[in-house]
């Protein structure tokens, strides 16, 4: 009685990891991955997320070598899955080859997503890949708020205008390593509520800046990517950031 059920939610939960929107270099052409969580029942398109302006904002980047998946914060693993793909990995161990020679990895979590971003960057930790970039916006859920040593620039964006104690963003994440991350800090946007925050600027700028960034180092020939965001959000004297 229990596996019928269990084998149904599985089903429901890759349909909300696969969504029509993901999009897809060329195989073998995929240079830039970005892998977004979202929260509640949001995916990139059905129902929608409050992040959707955002992941249209990157898809309208048109990045040469950009591939981008957008995943249910309730499957976590689905994510890890298809980066594991791109760096070449079946089962078992990467390679130190693999992890030199793949793509250079940029994490997104939001509200819900936010615990499930965390627990991606401590999985591709175990397999020895680094992330660029891991931006978490308005956590909530259950997490022990650490960004694990692999990330190498990591930023928490949370807001108070929604004062509604179940969707109070985490304001005390931390990194584990703090000689390994960069920490942008845990940065307060005062103009946004929980439904507006993963389109406000300081978002947008540093998740759009880092593609940027990224994507443009891996088009010039011979170069080393950039080692952090294009952008820091407390150095734009935006208003809304506190």
């Amino acid at each position: 009685m229990l596996a019928p059920a269990i084998a149904a939610v599985c089903v429901s939960l890759s349909l909300f990891a696969s969504p029509a929107a993901a999009q897809q270099a060329p195989a073998n052409t995929c240079r830039v991955l970005f892998v977004g969580f979202v929260g509640g029942l949001g995916t990139a398109h059905f129902p929608p997320s409050a992040a959707s302006p955002l992941f249209r904002r990157i898809h309208a980047l048109h990045a040469p070598g950009l591939c981008f998946k957008i995943f249910s914060g309730y499957c976590p693993w689905c994510g890890h899955r298809w980066v594991r793909k791109e760096f070449g990995a079946s089962k078992g161990h990467l390679a130190a080859q693999q992890i030199a020679d793949g793509p250079k990895v940029v994490a997104f979590g939001y509200s819900l997503g936010g615990p499930a971003a965390l627990h991606f960057a401590k999985e591709a930790q175990s397999d020895g890949i680094p992330l660029e970039l891991l931006a978490t916006v308005d956590v909530v859920g259950f997490t022990q708020g650490v960004f694990p040593a692999n990330v190498k620039v990591a930023a928490n964006f949370y807001e108070r205008r929604l004062h509604f104690i179940l969707m109070e963003g985490r304001k005390t994440l931390r990194v584990e390593d703090p000689q390994a991350t960069k920490f942008l800090g845990n940065i307060h946007v005062t103009t946004a509520s929980h439904f507006h925050i993963p389109q406000s600027d300081p978002v947008s700028n540093l998740v759009l800046g880092t593609i940027r960034s990224l994507c443009e180092a891996q088009r010039s020939a011979g170069a080393a990517p950039e080692t952090g965001p294009l952008v820091d959000p407390r150095t734009l004297a935006l208003p809304g950031v506190g």
